[in-house]
């Protein structure tokens, strides 16, 4: 969004939780600069599903009733099941020409592992895109991915790149390895009351670091990832 290139949202919700709304994307939005596209999370994964099984929707009760059907006619339509005449709402597909998802581990060959477990809709996202890349805390040798089968949450046929990116979902959380960044949200937060200082808070510690360890470093670098890091006995 500050770089200027998104023009459309598609969520069901966007805010940085207990650090209030997110302010860069809100004043898009009420500036006419993005338009936002909100479904309920039920209804997006029905979308990225549809997507994912090449269906031509996939259906709910979810949504009937609401406003969401006049709001996105050409994603959502109300239907009546022909047998029992029972009405629903069908979710059109949502295609996606790419996803990026982070993880704990990877083999060299492709193959994902999200512990202790996968949660969200990432899997979704995963299996509606034409193209995954994947970015994973560290490397793991694929003879751990072969004694441990079950474990495995993306299998490498349905991934095209695996990035290794330690501490990749800063300045959020990836449980169990390390928590949110609490310091740079409430930062983050505090330099958007003033357009000067927005405009500094990204040039210094979001797009001047030219490397990841770089803007690792520009955010408090060691002390800061000693101070997240979740402790495991």
């Amino acid at each position: 969004v500050q770089a200027g290139c998104v023009r459309t949202v598609i969520s069901g919700l966007l805010s940085l939780e207990g650090f209030g709304l997110a302010p860069r994307f809100r004043a898009a939005v009420q500036s006419g600069q993005i338009t936002m596209e909100e479904y309920s999370e039920h209804t997006l994964i029905l979308r990225l599903q549809a997507a994912a099984y090449h269906v031509p929707y996939m259906p709910t009760l979810a949504g009937l009733g609401t406003d969401m059907i006049t709001l996105h006619p050409d994603t959502t339509r109300e239907m009546r099941d022909p047998e029992t005449d029972v009405p629903f709402i069908a979710c059109t597909p949502l295609p996606l020409d790419f996803a990026i998802v982070h993880a704990q581990e990877a083999d060299a060959r492709g193959n994902v592992r999200v512990d202790p477990k996968l949660v969200w809709m990432d899997s979704e996202v995963v299996k509606a895109a034409a193209t995954t890349i994947v970015t994973v805390e560290r490397i793991a040798p694929e003879s751990s991915f072969v004694a441990a089968p079950h474990r495995t949450t993306y299998p490498r046929f349905t991934v095209d790149a695996v990035v290794e990116a330690p501490w990749g979902a800063h300045p959020t959380s990836n449980f169990p390895t390390y928590g949110y960044d609490g310091d740079f949200f409430r930062s983050y937060v505090k330099a958007h009351t003033d357009p000067a200082a927005a405009d500094a808070f990204y040039a210094e510690r979001i797009t001047g670091p030219e490397t990841h360890g770089r803007y690792l470093d520009a955010n408090g670098g060691a002390k800061t990832l000693l101070r997240i890091a979740r402790r495991t006995m």
